[in-house]
């Protein structure tokens, strides 16, 4: 490990719809590092127009997701 790599900041996903799955996950982003649940204000869950999970901002403080966070390394999100 290099200097720079060990001042590198962590890359956090928040995983929602079949990101859900670990299994999936894991097939997605093999050296991915589970985290923990994770919960965002202020936002929803949708289905997008093409059928796809997705979740955007709300103005309704009683809007708010779960899901679960994963910690990506540089190579996690290029395999």
């Amino acid at each position: 490990m290099t200097a720079l790599q060990s001042r590198a900041r962590p890359r956090l996903y928040f995983a929602c719809g079949s990101n859900l799955w670990r299994e999936q996950m894991m097939l997605r982003c093999p050296k991915s590092t589970y985290v923990g649940v994770g919960h965002l204000a202020q936002y929803r869950w949708i289905i997008s127009d093409r059928g796809y999970a997705n979740i955007v901002s709300s103005t309704k403080p009683e809007d708010e997701v779960y899901g679960h966070v994963y910690n990506l390394t540089s190579s996690s999100d290029e395999d």
